[in-house]
């Protein structure tokens, strides 16, 4: 009899959180706009700017931030609405991002409003000019 024993393993992520803002980038200096929420990470898998924009789309973000530009997420290494603004397109980036929110727990992520084109409604008004209506018509003549 050949008894074979099959153990489960199950590997429990350690979450880190990192408080995601948002700025108006359309404001000279940077306005950060109001609400922050707090994205999960597993930074011992995270390697790919996919996996950080992936997180943020997944979630309810403010009211107030209206639409976000997508592709364009950064770091910063302080909440000081003048800290540097560090991108996250590359994998080195990815890498810096990890190693720096492993040192430091006040790393925010950064995300921008989006342009926001308003319109506006142009109504043309128009009027109706019945044939069949005579009108007298004075006509004076010029000497």
């Amino acid at each position: 009899m050949l008894i074979i024993y099959i153990s489960l393993q199950t590997k429990f992520f350690d979450l880190e959180y990192v408080t995601l803002v948002c700025y108006d980038k359309f404001k000279q200096p940077r306005k950060k706009l109001d609400g922050a929420i707090d994205i999960p990470y597993d930074f011992e898998n995270l390697s790919t700017f996919g996996q950080i924009e992936e997180e943020i789309l997944s979630r309810d973000l403010p009211k107030e931030w209206e639409k976000i530009e997508i592709g364009l997420i950064c770091y910063q290494k302080t909440s000081s609405a003048k800290a540097d603004h560090f991108d996250l397109k590359s994998s080195n980036a990815i890498m810096a991002f990890v190693a720096e929110c492993k040192k430091r727990k006040n790393i925010q992520l950064c995300v921008y409003s989006a342009k926001q084109i308003k319109r506006k409604q142009i109504i043309c008004g128009s009027s109706i000019i019945e044939d069949d209506v005579e009108e007298s018509v004075s006509k004076k003549i010029r000497v």
